[in-house]
C-alpha cells in the first residue's frame, strides 16, 4: 500500500470506533490510533489523516467519511 493512514480518535467515540473497525475490516496496514490532534487545530474526531508515501500529499478526513477515505486508498 502506498499510503498511511492515522486515526485520531478516543476510545468513547462510536464514530472513532466505526472508522476503526472498517479499517480493520479491510484489512489497512499502518493504522496509528492517537489521542492528541493539536498539530492540525481539528475540534471533532474521527480525524483521519491519509498521506500519499510517495508524494507526500497529506488528506484530512473529518468524521465518518468512509466513501472518501476508501477513494484514497482504493481509486487513486
Amino acid at each position: 500500500m502506498e499510503k498511511e493512514l492515522i486515526v485520531y480518535s478516543n476510545g468513547s467515540c462510536n464514530f472513532c470506533i466505526k472508522i476503526i473497525e472498517w479499517i480493520v475490516k479491510k484489512k489497512v496496514a499502518n493504522v496509528a490510533v492517537l489521542k492528541k490532534i493539536k498539530n492540525y487545530n481539528v475540534e471533532g474526531i474521527p480525524f483521519t489523516l491519509s498521506i500519499d508515501k510517495k508524494s507526500g500529499n497529506k488528506e484530512e478526513i473529518v468524521g465518518i467519511q468512509i466513501d472518501k477515505i476508501e477513494n484514497l486508498l482504493f481509486k487513486s
